[in-house]
């Protein structure tokens, strides 16, 4: 992980990249049937993934006495890149599916009805594009809450509506690999 954040007066950015080297060595005391290829059962699968995470937004905030508004721009990046994948010795097809692109706006406000008591509502939008496929998601998600704050205690209330895509490389993918 490596990334930068920063700001200007009221107006805030980051930019961050991520690598990751996962392998995955599964092992099972069963015998693969014929009649599936021999893939299944699965007694063995192998498989070596790395993918990279680009990640970058710019935000604006606002804020008066008793009001603090947020609203930005994300965009996401991810490749995932299989360099091994095997299942009971034979090598599987990979799908293509190895990019996505996610851009989002957002915005959230907190307003300050008493000095203890905050009443907040944030939304927002993404447009998810993924490579190689015709599933192309477009996601709205939202939070509305009240916190409340006594010498002892915090109470928080919400309630929101939250939606979220799936990695690329298991979009249109027949198999979960």
């Amino acid at each position: 992980h490596l990334g930068y954040d920063g700001k200007v007066s009221n107006l805030y950015f980051l930019f961050n990249v991520d690598y990751k080297l996962t392998k995955s060595d599964f092992k099972d005391d069963v015998e693969a049937k014929e009649e599936y290829n021999y893939l299944y059962p699965i007694y063995s699968q192998v498989s070596t993934m790395e993918s990279y995470l680009y990640n970058s937004e710019l935000k604006y905030r606002y804020k008066t006495d008793k009001n603090i508004l947020i609203t930005g721009l994300k965009y996401r990046y991810k490749i995932f890149n299989y360099l091994d994948l095997t299942r009971n010795g034979q090598d599987l097809p990979k799908t293509g599916n190895d990019k996505q692109l996610v851009s989002s706006i957002f915005f959230e406000n907190q307003y300050f009805i008493k000095d203890n008591s905050i009443f907040n509502f944030g939304s927002m939008y993404s447009k998810v594009r993924n490579s190689n496929s015709k599933q192309q998601d477009n996601i709205f998600m939202f939070r509305l809450g009240n916190t409340y704050v006594t010498s002892k205690w915090i109470f928080k209330t919400i309630v929101g509506h939250t939606e979220f895509s799936i990695d690329p490389y298991l979009v249109n993918s027949t198999d979960f690999f």
